[in-house]
């Protein structure tokens, strides 16, 4: 389905991605796979070894390969390629010979994974092929070439997180949720990384939009700000004395406090990222935990429940039971400091 739910809160219109398989173009066009898997490829050979495996976990294996003035790119499964080409070093991907192509098995078994390993490509090494701005946990702007170590690990466990979660959803359900925040700029809706390709938004028909490579490789800011990011702000607009001091007579557990308290800490930058994909089930593991459910939660197991992303449903919940009456200023302030960082940058 294109449009799982929507909602309209504080202004604006959010749509929960999720299409099965079966709704998913399928790419068989040997024009269109040159330039998408050619993306792909070339993506991988500016990865790290590990990172690259990461493009492997949906079953369509890309391999771009150059020596002796000569390239070829291969992709099908782990162990042979159902689709072959062939060009010369320094000449545009769709310019290559198809030298090998059946059609056949690759409509069977990979022509619905072209999108999803494409938008995943772009997700992962988009801002590393370009080089470009991106958008860090906390919601300011830096170059990739910028980031202190801590910051580039905060980056990444969250982008490992969101990964995991896409991948381990789709080989479970055969559902493509998206990894790229792409937006319609008329309408703001969010799309599809197929959509884009279009240049015509499906909803409110407007051109042009900005394609995913834009987002990928420009220094592009979406003027949109998501529930989960305005959640995380409200977050650390609170300290930790304050939700101690607030929390047990709104009604939170335990768990949900330690939570709160550890999110509004100064040191903790990251901790319990918001998210619209989370698995409710994951932090429901550690909500019930008796070090973290507890008044004085252990700073070790807190350190690693911290890890786990929470959904946006489930952290405005808790954020309304504390701030009640305050919650609709809270969140246009939080909207507010965000913008007003991304203006800055």
């Amino acid at each position: 389905m294109i449009i799982d739910n929507i909602d309209s809160t504080h202004g604006k219109t959010y749509t929960c991605l999720s299409r099965t398989m079966a709704q998913v173009p399928k790419i068989e066009d040997p024009e269109l796979l040159l330039d998408l898997l050619g993306w792909v490829g070339t993506i991988k050979l500016n990865l790290p070894l590990v990172t690259r495996s990461w493009l492997n976990e949906l079953g369509l294996y890309v391999q771009l390969h150059y020596a002796g003035g000569q390239g070829r790119l291969q992709a099908g499964g782990m162990h042979r390629s159902y689709f072959d080409a062939w060009g010369k070093e320094g000449q545009a991907l769709t310019e290559w010979e198809v030298r090998s192509y059946d059609r056949k098995t690759w409509r069977k078994r990979f022509a619905q994974l072209v999108w999803p390993i494409y938008d995943l490509a772009l997700y992962v090494g988009g801002p590393v092929l370009g080089n470009t701005r991106i958008i860090l946990p906390s919601g300011e702007l830096a170059r990739l070439n910028e980031l202190d170590d801590a910051t580039f690990r905060e980056l990444n466990r969250s982008m490992i997180t969101l990964v995991k979660q896409v991948v381990a959803h789709f080989n479970k359900t055969q559902e493509w949720s998206g990894l790229l925040e792409l937006y319609c700029q008329s309408c703001g809706r969010r799309l599809y990384v197929w959509e884009t390709h279009r240049k015509i938004c499906p909803y409110c028909k407007s051109d042009p939009m900005i394609s995913p490579l834009d987002t990928a490789t420009e220094d592009i800011l979406e003027p949109y700000v998501s529930d989960a990011e305005v959640l995380d702000e409200m977050c650390k607009m609170q300290s930790s004395f304050m939700v101690t001091r607030l929390a047990r007579s709104k009604g939170l557990s335990e768990a949900e406090i330690s939570i709160l308290r550890y999110k509004a800490g100064p040191f903790h930058s990251g901790a319990f990222p918001v998210m619209e994909m989370a698995d409710e089930n994951e932090i429901n593991k550690w909500l019930r935990h008796p070090m973290v459910n507890h008044p004085w939660p252990d700073s070790f197991v807190m350190s690693m429940a911290a890890q786990t992303p929470i959904p946006v449903r489930m952290m405005e919940k808790m954020m309304r039971k504390l701030l009640r009456e305050d919650y609709e200023e809270a969140f246009k302030k939080a909207e507010a400091r965000i913008m007003a960082r991304r203006s800055e940058n």
